[in-house]
């Protein structure tokens, strides 16, 4: 997701909204204030609700792109806000090690498809997103990295079905700054897939983190077991 803060901004001919305008620019990912070059109501939903395009100019790569916005009447505030729904191309994702679609594309897949649900506004797609990727992607490097028997990863009284992540986590990761890392994922991932929840101040952004620093962790034990250069015997 793209940086944004929010601003007045005239849509009209006088009167100015408090609008969510983006501080980065999705191309080139630099930051700072993008210059409206263009604005253009696309659809009406009646008085207090309406649609809109405005074309952006980024000045650190000199290319424009596009947000399309949803103004509204918020229950709690008397004027109306516009909400940034999505940028023209995407919000930015964060690029993935090349380990990741190697050992597990189906994890990549999934990581990709939860930052687009959170660049939409779906957090809770997002979350539960996350920690499936998290799942994936470790039992993945597990019997394909690291060479762990899968029957140690099943649980035996369920046929072939995996043991429940806590203690997956326990058993495939190998260090323990690993294994703190997987927790927080799953931890706030399952207050996102499941009914009840356990922690009511659960941050999507705190999840995503550790997530990334799991990842970044198993991009370094991954290149120093496959090195580029080696040493000569």
């Amino acid at each position: 997701m793209i940086k944004t803060a929010v601003s007045k901004f005239v849509l009209g001919t006088s009167t100015a909204y408090d609008t969510e305008l983006p501080r980065q620019c999705p191309i080139c990912s630099g930051f700072g204030a993008p210059t409206v070059t263009n604005k253009q109501n696309i659809q009406k939903r009646g008085i207090s609700e309406f649609m809109a395009i405005l074309e952006f100019y980024c000045h650190a790569c000199d290319t424009c792109f596009y947000g399309i916005y949803d103004f509204h009447l918020p229950t709690d505030k008397s004027a109306l806000f516009g909400r940034l729904l999505i940028t023209i191309p995407n919000a930015l994702n964060t690029p993935l090690p090349e380990f990741v679609q190697t050992v597990s594309p189906r994890a990549a897949k999934l990581y990709e498809g939860a930052e687009n649900a959170l660049s939409h506004g779906y957090e809770d797609l997002s979350g539960t997103g996350f920690r499936n990727a998290m799942e994936i992607l470790m039992v993945d490097y597990g019997l394909k990295v690291i060479g762990i028997e899968e029957s140690k990863l099943l649980n035996k009284q369920k046929g072939r079905k995996l043991k429940d992540l806590f203690h997956l986590i326990k058993e495939v990761l190998p260090t323990v700054q690993l294994q703190n890392s997987a927790d927080v994922v799953r931890i706030l991932g399952n207050d996102y897939t499941h009914y009840y929840v356990e922690y009511s101040d659960k941050d999507i952004k705190i999840l995503k983190r550790y997530l990334d620093i799991m990842i970044t962790m198993l991009e370094g034990d991954y290149m120093s077991r496959y090195p580029e250069y080696k040493r000569k015997e």
